[in-house]
């Protein structure tokens, strides 16, 4: 799921990831263009990480960011 670097609205990635996982029965989720520019979007992947790991605990959640990224993460 493209997140746009966090710039995405984090309920159009939820909407995404909901129906992907009907679709597919997913066992985890990639989050793609996943380049946080500084620590500020950390919120917004915890909140997406939490949220998949609500739908299962056993979920594999993957942020690709393509580079280093802050040590925050």
């Amino acid at each position: 799921v493209h997140t746009t670097n966090g710039a995405r609205n984090i309920t159009t990635v939820i909407k995404d990831i909901d129906t992907f996982n009907s679709f597919y029965k997913l066992d985890g989720i990639f989050l793609d263009e996943g380049l946080p520019p500084n620590c500020q979007s950390f919120g917004y992947y915890q909140s997406l990480y939490q949220y998949i790991k609500g739908l299962s605990t056993n979920n594999l959640v993957v942020l690709n960011p393509g580079m280093p990224i802050q040590e925050c993460y």
